[in-house]
């Protein structure tokens, strides 16, 4: 009995001093199954710029690690660094830009915002392509791995890979064999041809270096900038200059173009002075605009009053001939017979001997054409330029799977079209054609879009739905 009590005293004094104890303690600890977050004042991350807003000084950068958005406030004493570590400002950082970021974690104001160590940036990319399969982006002959963090900028928004076009100019931002982030430098646009049914069959060229093959209903797509675009179909030939902008449409009008019947000329008739009458076989001519002959001989007379009439014969062999007529001024010789008679010229002061003069004196280059004609030539041909095609694909290199098809289920109504080739209104089915494809939809009050779309040779039918088109403006 005695023991017992013993030891339940021992006991008692234990829990007396486990009590005490915890009475000193300055913490109180704290039972609970949520996770406790200690986070430093100081924080920092590698991220790709999104967005720059100079209103309210703040960046907005996706997160590398996370794959989220975090938006930093710029405040005075925040230190923005070039490259070289010298400071710049806030307008100097552009959306794509890798930046290693410090940060006050308690109230998200920027300490130190910096290129990302290691990190590297190609301008004016031209040469590029990707493979969606491996998740490779190569530039010229360099291949770099790429993820779905992979941040497309397109004018300040967020867009994806399908929406590149192989015309496009791009940049892209990376560290080491990784892209992060891609920036269309310069984009595409849309030329639609209007009134060019002559020439189709022949090729369209776009500045020095795009081409391809005139088809019905077809839609080029071209990067942004402006061109001489020139449509080209034996001798019939068209040029306008034209501004592409990007993600619009331009159309180019060739209603002034069009093929000539056979064996007829146009004759551009270049006459001086200005308000003489042009004659052709006898009939007044109005040749403020070129005037369509048959080839063959025609008369030509062209008068104006005080001045020499011409006539002649024009002969046409060619489509697009120019004559050139300068009327010269009539010369009035005034002699009055009453102040001169016979008794006015002295016979002797003139030698009959014809020996003074000698024909091997003159040549025929000593006298003007007393017989004018009027000069003819042919426009100069135009040089032909030898050029890609605007797809990235020569049209030699089609390759087709006749035996299954691509079907474009959405957006109903919209026109398709494949590498500029008119497909059809969507819903609609065509052949199918492996390797990279151009796939562009246009519909009426709505922004034309295109995508890029890598086509496998796998002996399968397609099947695309694309996103509705925006309305336009």
């Amino acid at each position: 009995m005695f023991r017992r009590i013993y030891l339940t005293g021992i006991i008692c004094v234990l829990m007396l001093l486990v009590a005490a104890c915890g009475n000193n303690s300055e913490e109180t600890p704290v039972n609970s199954s949520e996770p406790v977050d200690i986070v430093a004042n100081d924080a920092s991350f590698t991220g790709v710029l999104v967005s720059v807003n100079e209103a309210d000084s703040s960046i907005t950068l996706l997160n590398l690690n996370y794959n989220t958005e975090v938006t930093v406030s710029i405040k005075g004493d925040t230190g923005i660094y070039k490259g070289d570590k010298t400071l710049t400002t806030l307008a100097s950082l552009s959306v794509g830009m890798l930046l290693d970021v410090v940060y006050d974690a308690e109230t998200m104001k920027g300490i130190t915002i910096e290129p990302g160590a290691d990190s590297w940036c190609y301008n004016n990319i031209v040469n590029w392509s990707y493979d969606e399969q491996k998740f490779i982006f190569k530039i010229a002959d360099n291949n770099y791995q790429y993820d779905s963090k992979l941040l497309i900028m397109d004018e300040g928004a967020i867009s994806n890979l399908m929406n590149l076009n192989p015309v496009d100019k791009l940049k892209a931002y990376g560290i080491g064999k990784k892209i992060y982030s891609i920036v269309v430098e310069k984009g595409h646009g849309y030329i639609r041809p209007s009134s060019y049914d002559d020439f189709i069959g022949g090729t369209i060229f776009v500045g020095y270096t795009l081409n391809q093959p005139i088809t019905e209903d077809m839609l080029v797509v071209v990067p942004e900038g402006t061109y001489d675009v020139t449509m080209r179909n034996g001798e019939l030939v068209g040029s306008h200059s034209i501004e592409v902008k990007r993600n619009q449409e331009t159309v180019f009008d060739m209603s002034e173009y069009k093929q000539l019947p056979e064996n007829k000329g146009e004759v551009i008739f270049k006459v001086t002075p200005v308000g003489a009458d042009l004659y052709v076989n006898g009939k007044l001519t109005d040749f403020s605009k070129p005037v369509l002959l048959n080839y063959g001989e025609h008369s030509i007379e062209v008068i104006l009053t005080g001045y020499n009439s011409y006539s002649g014969i024009l002969d046409v062999k060619s489509p697009n001939p120019t004559v050139v007529i300068d009327l010269a001024e009539e010369q009035v010789d005034a002699w009055d017979d009453e102040l001169l008679d016979d008794d006015d010229f002295d016979n002797d002061d003139y030698d009959s001997d014809d020996s003074d003069f000698d024909d091997s004196d003159f040549d025929d280059s000593d006298f003007g054409d007393l017989d004018e004609q009027p000069s003819v030539t042919n426009k100069p041909s135009e040089s032909t330029v030898t050029a890609t095609d605007n797809t990235g694909v020569s049209k030699s290199e089609i390759v087709y799977d006749k035996a299954h098809t691509i079907t474009v289920s959405e957006p109903a109504g919209a026109e398709i079209y494949l590498n500029g080739e008119y497909k059809g209104i969507v819903p609609s089915a065509f052949p199918k054609q492996i390797g990279t494809q151009v796939v562009t939809l246009s519909k009426n009050g709505y922004i034309t879009k295109s995508f890029t779309i890598v086509i496998p040779d796998d002996g399968q039918d397609i099947t695309w739905k694309f996103p509705n088109l925006d309305k336009g403006n």
